[in-house]
Formats: C-alpha cells, sequence, structure tokens
C-alpha cells in the first residue's frame, strides 16, 4: 500500500519548471533542498512564489521519477546522491540519496528524468 502524501504548500522561491527535484520546507514556504538538506519530499507541481505548489511527501526510501542534474552518464543500479540543485546525480563524494532504476544517458541534465529509489 502506499501511505505517501500529496500536500500544497507555498512557493518560498519560484519553483515553475522544477517538477521531480527535492524540496526543503522553510519558515517561508517549499525551496529547493541542496546536498545536506533535509529533504521533505518530491515536487509534483511547481508555482510561482506565495502560490500553491504540490509536494509528494515521502518516509523513509521510495520509489520515484527524480530529475537529472548534471550531464554524466548515470547506469541502472548507479548509487546517485542529491545535487545542491534538488536534482540527483551519479554518487561521487557525497552522501548516498539513492539507487538508479533506469539508465540515463551523457547529456540528460536539465530535464532529464529517471526512476530511482530514495533512501
Amino acid at each position: 500500500m502506499n501511505y505517501n502524501n500529496v500536500v500544497s504548500f507555498p512557493a518560498a522561491v519560484d519553483l515553475s519548471g522544477k517538477e521531480h527535484v527535492s524540496v526543503k520546507l522553510t519558515s517561508t514556504g517549499v525551496d529547493i533542498a541542496g546536498a545536506g538538506d533535509v529533504v521533505i519530499g518530491t515536487l509534483i507541481r511547481g508555482a510561482v512564489t506565495g502560490k500553491a505548489a504540490d509536494v509528494f511527501l515521502t518516509k523513509g526510501n521510495g520509489f520515484r521519477f527524480v530529475q537529472v542534474g548534471n550531464p554524466t552518464a548515470i547506469p541502472v543500479g548507479a548509487l546517485l546522491e542529491q545535487a545542491a540543485s534538488g536534482t540527483y546525480v551519479l554518487k561521487t563524494t557525497g552522501a548516498t540519496a539513492g539507487y538508479a532504476v533506469e539508465a540515463a544517458p551523457s547529456g540528460s541534465n536539465g530535464g532529464g528524468m529517471i526512476r530511482a529509489i530514495i533512501l
């Protein structure tokens, strides 16, 4: 069963066009989560500052679509880390944030999406 929730929070920044990136909650609303931030979920529908943004809240790990954040190819089963832009990249030195379930060819950044298991 799926016990995850979709909720709407005010957007702290312009989140339009930022779907499927990790987000955090700030005192002014939802913002893009950077490397090392506490992630509350994945943005489903962005919004302009002050308007409602829909967030897929997750507790623990989960299977979901994520946005690729750099042009490096990602093979199936690769470890992922969270980038400063809220996107996910091939793990190099950061903490493991998940596993790639789909491959991303090189040059997939800026909107490329893959399915991943997020930790």
